[in-house]
């Protein structure tokens, strides 16, 4: 009887005890990786959102210096689409690095359309949604 309770306290016990212990350790490092995974996932699409917002602020600062002019108004009204095309698409995009624009009417239909790469071509409707 007391090889046996030697054995259990030398032998079974520590081993349970290294068992339960990595056991814990292991849960304790799965749930601090995940952990880690929704921080950094967050702090990810914190930065995608930041990046949108001031990419958008940057388009509408860009777009601002050729529309607040009266020729912008007045050609755009007129349907002068080679005036447009000149000054509010390939002009915007050698210097803005504009890569597409959509000119609206005020009843919001499509006055003008550019793209950049002649190969992709995207709907009016894609480049309404891209607001």
């Amino acid at each position: 009887m007391q090889l046996q309770s030697q054995f259990v306290l030398r032998c079974i016990l520590p081993a349970f005890a290294s068992m339960l212990l990595c056991g814990l350790l292991f849960l304790s490092l799965s749930w601090a990786a995940a952990r880690s995974d929704e921080v950094a996932v967050a702090r990810q699409r914190d930065l995608v959102t930041l990046t949108v917002v001031k990419l958008k602020a940057g388009i509408a600062h860009d777009q601002e210096s050729a529309t607040v002019w009266d020729d912008a108004v007045k050609n755009t009204q007129s349907g002068n689409l080679e005036w447009i095309k000149t000054n509010l698409g390939s002009w915007m995009h050698s210097y803005f690095g504009h890569d597409a624009a959509l000119v609206l009417r005020s009843n919001l239909t499509p006055l003008y359309r550019f793209t950049a790469d002649a190969e992709y071509s995207p709907s009016t409707d894609d480049l309404r949604k891209a607001k």
